[in-house]
């Protein structure tokens, strides 16, 4: 079939539309390693960061060594330390476990409080599209109280997750303004990442964060994105193998 030459610019036009709608709004969620591994201990950054940009502008993670809560917004990567503070990433950095993605919200609600962390959990369900499919979230708003933690590095051998989180820094937030960022995983990929939800906070100065361990909520907006693709780079030592009830027990303390 033959097209004038307007023709084909118009198609030209369009195809080139959709490309960029593709490559907009993509739908992958990448991962360096999985959770499995992290509780087995295995907390030596096999991907740099610089690596780690490439495939997404949102997310969390951690740091070599297990040194402190990784925050990405905006394509800026935080690390959230020990102290509670907050500190830009270098790209030659490496993680043991890093989850991110090019967010672009599928749904987006207005939260009115007081929340819960549950209550707000339960808010939140009503963006998910189903329980068999992974989301992003992000959450911005004003919060009541705010509890975070983060964790030191350590040194090889390294203890297991679950006894690294006993004595973890905590951190008391009030009347704080920041945001959430996090993702809901299905209970059918809980050997790869955390099932349910799983979030990390960053103040709106960008100054200080970490791992959501409860929270209030006076006021906010949350926006959803569906994801329909996960890629795993491998880590090169393979994790443990475990009853999955022991496997279970040990996430609950470490994520809860």
């Amino acid at each position: 079939m033959n097209f004038s030459y307007p023709t084909r610019l118009c198609l030209a036009a369009v195809v080139m539309m959709l490309a960029g709608c593709a490559h907009v709004a993509p739908r992958t969620v990448y991962q360096n390693s999985t959770i499995d591994a992290l509780l087995d201990g295995n907390y030596d950054g096999e991907v740099t960061y610089a690596e780690v940009r490439k495939h997404g502008d949102f997310g969390l993670g951690t740091f070599n060594t297990l040194d402190g809560e990784m925050v990405a917004i905006d394509g800026a990567f935080y690390q959230v330390r020990s102290n509670g503070r907050a500190y830009a990433v270098a790209d030659e950095a490496k993680s043991p476990l890093a989850i991110v993605t090019h967010f672009h919200a599928d749904r987006s609600a207005t939260l009115v409080g007081p929340l819960t962390y549950a209550s707000l959990q339960k808010q939140l369900d009503s963006l998910r599209p189903n329980d068999g499919q992974a989301c992003a979230f992000r959450i911005t708003g004003r919060f009541v109280t705010l509890k975070t933690r983060s964790v030191p590095a350590q040194k090889p051998p390294y203890p297991r997750l679950a006894e690294v989180v006993k004595p973890q820094p905590t951190f008391d937030f009030a009347d704080v303004r920041g945001t959430l960022v996090g993702f809901w995983f299905p209970e059918s990929m809980r050997h790869v990442n955390v099932p349910g939800y799983h979030f990390h906070f960053l103040t709106a100065d960008r100054s200080a964060g970490g791992h959501v361990l409860d929270l209030q909520l006076a006021e906010g907006t949350a926006a959803m994105q569906q994801l329909t693709t996960v890629e795993i780079a491998l880590p090169t030592i393979a994790p443990t193998t475990r009853p999955t009830s022991a496997a279970n027990d040990e996430l609950n303390k470490v994520e809860k």
